[in-house]
C-alpha cells in the first residue's frame, strides 16, 4: 500500500513539472508575439506610410492623407481616428468609414464598414506627410524637373547655386544658364527677357503643384542632379609647316578665338597642344576663317559632343587675299 501511494506521488510531481513546464513554453510564446497597441493609443501609431496590395498610404500629423496606387492613380483627402473607427475623406467627394481589427507597431487591418472589404497594411515609414512643409521647399527644388505640355514636355535644371537651364525635349535644344530663385512660396525663373513667376500649392520630394495667372503647372523630378552641363566638344587648329606669312589668327563664326604661333610638321595635333589654337564648343557647324599677311583660309567645322576635331590649315589650301 505505501508503495502505491509512493507511486502516486510521483506520478502527481511529474504531472505538476509538466503543467508547469507547458506554462512557461506558453509565456514564451506569448512574450514573442508584436504587442497590439491599445485604441487610445492609435492616434500616436497611425501616422506614417503604410503599404497594403493596392497602394502605399501616407497619413500626416495634421490629418491630410495622400495614396499613391499601384496602377499608378493617386488621391488625397482629410483622415480622422475616433476610437477605433477611420473616417477617410476624400477631396473628390467620397467618404469610407473602416473600423480597425487591430493594429501593431508595423501592421494594422482595417474592414470596410459598407462593403466588408479588408486591407492589412504594414508600415514603410513614420514620415507621413507625403507633402513637405513650405520651410523645406527651397532645399528640395534643386533638381531635374519634367514639365508636360500638351503632347510634348519640357526639362528644367535647376542647380543648387541657383542657375538653371530649360531644355525642349523633342529637339534636344536648351537655352542658359539662367537665374531661379525661391520667395515665400514662390519660385522665380529669371529668364533673359522675361520672368516667370509660380506660385507654389504644395509640394513633395518628387513633384511640385504650382499656378501662375494663366495656368496650373505639374512639375515632376527626373533625377536630383539639377546642374545641367552642356554638351561640347573641342577642335584644334594647326600648321604643319610655316607658311612665311607670319602669325596666323582663327576666327569661329566671325570671332576671333586665337592665334598660331608655332608649326607641328608630324601632324595629328590634339586639342590643347601649345602653340595651336584650341576652342571649346557646342556640338554643331561653325564658318573659320583664319588669315595671315597675304593669305587665308575659309571653310566649316563639325564639332561633336566630347569629340577633338583637328583642322590642320595647309599652306598649300590657302588663298591669297
Amino acid at each position: 500500500m505505501k508503495k502505491q501511494y509512493f507511486l502516486m506521488a510521483i506520478l502527481a510531481f511529474a504531472a505538476m513539472i509538466t503543467f508547469t513546464a507547458c506554462s512557461e513554453d506558453d509565456k514564451k510564446d506569448d512574450s514573442d508575439d508584436p504587442a497590439e497597441i491599445a485604441v487610445s493609443d492609435y492616434p500616436s501609431y497611425f501616422p506614417g506610410a503604410w503599404k497594403d496590395s493596392y497602394a502605399t498610404r501616407y497619413y500626416c500629423t495634421d490629418g491630410t492623407w495622400y495614396a499613391d496606387y499601384n496602377n499608378g492613380n493617386e488621391a488625397e483627402g482629410t483622415w480622422s481616428l475616433s476610437g477605433s473607427e477611420l473616417t477617410m475623406d476624400y477631396s473628390s467627394g467620397e467618404t469610407y468609414v473602416y473600423t480597425f481589427e487591430y493594429m501593431y507597431e508595423d501592421e494594422y487591418k482595417i474592414i470596410d464598414n459598407e462593403s466588408g472589404d479588408e486591407f492589412t497594411a504594414t508600415l514603410e515609414s513614420q514620415d507621413g506627410c507625403y507633402y513637405l512643409d513650405m520651410d523645406d521647399y527651397e532645399d528640395n527644388i534643386p533638381g531635374k524637373w519634367r514639365r508636360d505640355y500638351e503632347d510634348s514636355y519640357f526639362n528644367y535644371y535647376l542647380c543648387d547655386d541657383n542657375t538653371f537651364y530649360y531644355q525642349y525635349e523633342e529637339s534636344d535644344t536648351y537655352t542658359g544658364p539662367h537665374t531661379w530663385y525661391y520667395n515665400d512660396g514662390v519660385l522665380v525663373l529669371e529668364f533673359t527677357y522675361s520672368d516667370w513667376e509660380l506660385d507654389i500649392i504644395k509640394m513633395s520630394s518628387d513633384e511640385i503643384y504650382a499656378e501662375d495667372d494663366n495656368s496650373d503647372e505639374l512639375f515632376t523630378r527626373i533625377s536630383n542632379n539639377g546642374c545641367y552641363e552642356p554638351p561640347v566638344g573641342s577642335a584644334v587648329f594647326y600648321l604643319t609647316s610655316d607658311c612665311a606669312c607670319g602669325p596666323v589668327t582663327v576666327s569661329v563664326n566671325g570671332n576671333e578665338v586665337g592665334e598660331i604661333s608655332s608649326y607641328f610638321p608630324e601632324g595629328d595635333v590634339d586639342c590643347g597642344t601649345d602653340g595651336a589654337v584650341t576652342v571649346d564648343l557646342e556640338p554643331g557647324e561653325y564658318s573659320i576663317y583664319a588669315e595671315c599677311e597675304g593669305l587665308y583660309w575659309e571653310f566649316t567645322t563639325t564639332i561633336t559632343d566630347g569629340g577633338c576635331t583637328q583642322e590642320e590649315l595647309s599652306c598649300s589650301k590657302a588663298f591669297a587675299k
